[in-house]
This record gives structure tokens, sequence and C-alpha cells, in this order.
């Protein structure tokens, strides 16, 4: 199972789109900072199955990643709290992040920091065979009410396998070429 570090954007992103179920294709396992996590008033990881939330790890961070997170704050001031510690999580464990927050991302960028939209993760999935074609169309037109042009643009191709890819396939051909 790989692991993938999450905020808690991305889980409101596909309530709100009702595809959490792309999210927890048996493929991952999502680290998740334990208040992230517990802020039931603004988390929907109240509304998984007991068997969903077994995928999502509850973690603490290290005094490191604290001093991280403090740093990146000052750095990034526009970068939410959440967002905050899942960068500097991500980047202290180098583990790939998944979010759809245009700030985080943003910083993922500056900080070179493995990250992992909507559209890489379906790209991802649908080269691993994880999803049908039925289903990453139904993925496409569900995203499309959320995404941006650009992002369209890249979904779009996602239609057909790609060689070179993008999300968590260029993760992995980082980490081979390592």
């Amino acid at each position: 199972m790989e692991f993938l570090i999450s905020d808690r954007s991305i889980w409101l992103t596909c309530t709100n789109l009702s595809v959490t179920d792309l999210l927890l294709e048996d493929i991952f396992s999502y680290l998740i900072f334990r208040e992230s996590y517990d802020e039931e008033s603004v988390s929907p990881v109240s509304l998984l199955t007991e068997t969903q939330r077994e995928r999502i790890h509850r973690i603490e961070m290290t005094t490191e990643e604290f001093y991280d997170a403090q740093v990146l704050g000052q750095k990034y001031a526009k970068l939410s709290r959440h967002a905050m510690v899942a960068v500097a999580i991500s980047k202290n464990r180098n583990i790939p992040i998944l979010s759809d927050d245009s700030e985080l991302q943003k910083v993922a960028l500056k900080e070179k920091i493995q990250l992992v939209d909507l559209s890489g993760l379906l790209d991802y999935l649908y080269n691993k065979e994880a999803i049908s074609k039925k289903r990453l169309a139904y993925y496409c037109t569900k995203l499309r009410l959320f995404l941006s042009r650009d992002s369209i643009k890249a979904l779009d191709s996602t239609y057909s396998p790609r060689t070179k890819g993008g999300g968590l396939i260029a993760c992995e051909q980082q980490k081979k070429n390592a």
C-alpha cells in the first residue's frame, strides 16, 4: 500500500463532488495531521464509513516538522494552517502530498515537494488499471465542475494513457532516478 500526505481540502472537494470513492481505491492509505482530521466541523472524514476511515492514518508532527511549519507560515502568508502542516510533513518524510489547494500547490512547487492533484491521481489510477476508462470518464465529468481551464486541458489528456504521465507517475520516476 502506498502512502500520500493529504490536507483536508482534497476531502472537502471530493465530498462536495460526491467522488470520495476516488480517494479510497485499494492502492493508497493517507497520512493526515491529527488536528486536521479531528476538526469534525469542517472535515468530511466524519462522513466516511469505518472501513474507509481505516485507510486514513492520523499522525502527529515531529518537532522538526513543527518548526518547519512555522517557517513555512512566515514565508508563505496565504498558506492555511492545515496546508502548512501538510507541506512540512510531506517535506520531512519525503512522501508525496495530495491536494487541490492552489496556494499549497504553489508552495509545493517552490519547495520542491512531490505534489499530486486530482488529475494526476486519476492519471495514476488509470495507468495502474485501478479504474476503468468508464469510471475515468465519470470522474472527469464530475471534476470538470471544479477544475480550472488549465486543469481541464490536463484532464482531457488523461483519457488516453500517458507514457510520461504526471502526478504520482512522475514521483515514481523521480524516486527511480534518485
